[in-house]
């Protein structure tokens, strides 16, 4: 006897539940190649949500999640040039005497930002970048030299510092070992004495003021 025949299966709306159709059709969207701006094709694919991320925002922290989430999509898309050339956050070269990093503000650069169009929410989202992998990711240690400028302002306000104080994860206040405030200004010494309802005792005990540059040598070790 011959072997039975097939018959093959045809497609008929009579198969099609409007559940079936309703998850064919998202899962299909969502694998579905997207066509850019110029024609090439790129994967559409989520990225999987940031458990740090996630934790932070579910603790009270939701506008540092959002500044750090706009620096890393700017990142992504090549579009920090002008922030990253206005120079007033940069992570040094060198490391502290413990051997921990050291970041590196100087306020009085954000005045020629201006004209470049990078605002002060942008340096600041900035520099969330650039420590938050080392000091809320790792949990490391960490040092901050603050170079203030006398012959210029320095474009931050007392109501800045307060809000970057509330807005930062509590790593950003524990984990940082030394401030190092160089050429400090009456004002600066104002503002940090304003601030003193907020600051821990301990905060004290990590202040340095350097009034010449001569000596950071007491926190920061010279580059190689």
């Amino acid at each position: 006897a011959g072997r039975p025949r097939r018959t093959p299966f045809k497609w008929s709306h009579t198969h099609a539940h409007p559940a079936g159709l309703f998850l064919f059709a998202r899962v299909f969207s969502e694998m579905a190649p997207a066509s850019s701006a110029d024609g090439s094709v790129a994967l559409n694919l989520n990225e999987p949500a940031d458990p740090v991320l996630q934790g932070l925002a579910s603790a009270g922290h939701s506008e540092y999640v959002r500044l750090y989430t706009a620096a890393a999509t700017a990142r992504r898309e090549n579009t920090l040039a002008a922030v990253e050339a206005l120079g007033a956050v940069q992570r040094a070269p060198c490391v502290d005497r413990a051997g921990r990093p050291v970041f590196l503000f100087y306020p009085s650069r954000l005045a020629a930002g201006g004209a470049s169009g990078v605002t002060l929410e942008r340096v600041t989202a900035h520099a969330l970048l650039l420590m938050h992998e080392h000091v809320v990711a790792r949990g490391g240690e960490y040092a901050v030299v603050w170079v203030t400028n006398n012959l210029e302002p320095d474009e931050l306000g007392w109501r800045w510092f307060v809000s970057t104080y509330r807005m930062v994860p509590h790593a950003y206040h524990k984990q940082m070992r030394s401030l190092a405030v160089v050429h400090p200004a009456v004002s600066t010494r104002l503002t940090l004495l304003a601030l003193s309802y907020l600051l821990r005792a301990s905060f004290w005990d990590k202040l340095v003021y350097a009034d010449r540059v001569e000596f950071l040598d007491e926190v920061v070790l010279p580059a190689a």
